[in-house]
């Protein structure tokens, strides 16, 4: 144990320190410090989403091809509201229909709805992965492909 003053890194205050580690004089201090550190590590983060998201948009069009984001499996919420967050933040973003992935999330009866008829009707599906599924919702042990007919999605309904 060491006894000298030092000034606090958070708040500029002199303290005695007691350990040769210490850089702040509370544990207010301490919380604010991991805060901001946080909040920097955040913000970077952000950023370097930001900066990936222009560099693919620009590398693919730059070869002629679209990016599209599919409703896969997804453990937060729910692949339609991630869509529509999507659409709101990205007004041109194409997607992929996966007809198995919608079934698990028993959003398939979605795609049928006024509310979310902007997604064929502005042409946002671009792309369809069209298989049967033959479990419940988000039943883990039966997320399989299956070709059509071997579940219970409604591919009459679907296609027409």
């Amino acid at each position: 144990m060491i006894n000298e003053t030092a000034l606090c890194a958070m708040c500029g205050k002199e303290f005695k320190k007691t350990h040769s580690t210490h850089r702040y004089c509370s544990r207010k201090c301490v919380a604010k410090a991991q805060k901001m550190a946080k909040e920097r590590f955040n913000k970077k983060v952000r950023e370097e989403k930001k900066y990936t998201q222009r560099k693919l948009a620009e590398m693919a069009e730059a070869h002629g091809l679209d990016l599209l984001v599919e409703n896969v499996v997804c453990n937060r919420e729910n692949p339609m509201k991630h869509w529509c967050e999507l659409k709101e933040k990205y007004p041109e973003i194409h997607f992929i229909f996966d007809t198995k992935m919608a079934a698990f999330h028993e959003q398939l009866d979605l795609l049928y709805e006024k509310e979310y008829e902007w997604l064929w009707k502005e042409g946002h599906i671009r792309h369809y992965h069209v298989n049967d599924y033959a479990g419940g919702y988000m039943d883990w042990k039966n997320l399989r492909t299956l070709p059509i007919g071997a579940g219970h999605v409604d591919f009459e309904r679907f296609f027409a």
